[in-house]
């Protein structure tokens, strides 16, 4: 019965355009073409109209009954907040993002993975789309605050991302192409394909990484 009750509520505000799943994702307003800046795909209404208080890491109450802490969730949290950091230069915005942040870095493991989906996928955890998004915050963490721990997993997390599915990874390899899996062994999904591939961009912008440019240009 909870679960009914819980499938209910949730289509029932994406129904009304009351539920995160539902708010505006257009073109991002404060992104650059050449250099590591604004999010390409304006997130802020993940803040603005359901923003936590303080600096509350978001949590997903899924089907099961349980709350989790869904890292690609939290990734665009604070994503979102580096936006309206850039728009209003409210100092509050970064906080919330270093939250994010701080989180990718307590929950990155060794081989520079995020557990994305224990609760659903216990044999397929990883997605190329966590791997890509906790990128593209990690870098802009590491251009604000310059902390080399940011760096560090960032380039761990780029590494563990472009690891063949067939080894463990998250990307496929064909005909001189590359292709990131947000669902490992089943079919690719284009939005997540594309946040990956946004991940391996800011990571070639922040460092001007010669093979992070190389893969970029194979993307593309």
């Amino acid at each position: 019965m909870a679960l009914s009750i819980y499938v209910v509520k949730k289509w029932i505000g994406i129904l009304l355009g009351k539920s995160v799943f539902t708010v505006n994702q257009d073109e991002g307003k404060v992104y650059s073409k050449t250099d590591l800046a604004g999010y390409y795909n304006n997130l802020t209404e993940k803040i603005t109209r359901f923003g936590l208080p303080g600096n509350e890491i978001p949590k997903r109450h899924v089907a099961e009954g349980m709350t989790i802490e869904f890292s690609i969730e939290i990734f665009q949290y604070g994503l979102a907040a580096y936006d309206l950091y850039l728009m209003t230069n409210d100092a509050c915005y970064l906080d919330k993002m270093k939250a994010c942040a701080d989180w990718a870095l307590k929950n990155i493991d060794e081989k520079g993975r995020w557990a994305t989906f224990p609760y659903k996928k216990p044999n397929q955890l990883y997605s190329s789309m966590a791997q890509g998004e906790g990128l593209s915050l990690l870098t802009r963490a590491y251009k604000v605050w310059g902390d080399q721990a940011y760096a560090d997993a960032a380039k761990k997390a780029k590494e563990f991302m472009l690891i063949p599915v067939e080894n463990g990874g998250t990307t496929v390899y064909e005909n001189g192409n590359i292709y990131f899996y947000e669902y490992l062994h089943e079919d690719q999904v284009l939005n997540g394909w594309i946040f990956s591939a946004w991940g391996i961009l800011d990571y070639a912008k922040c460092f001007n990484d010669k093979d992070a440019w190389d893969q970029w240009n194979k993307i593309e």
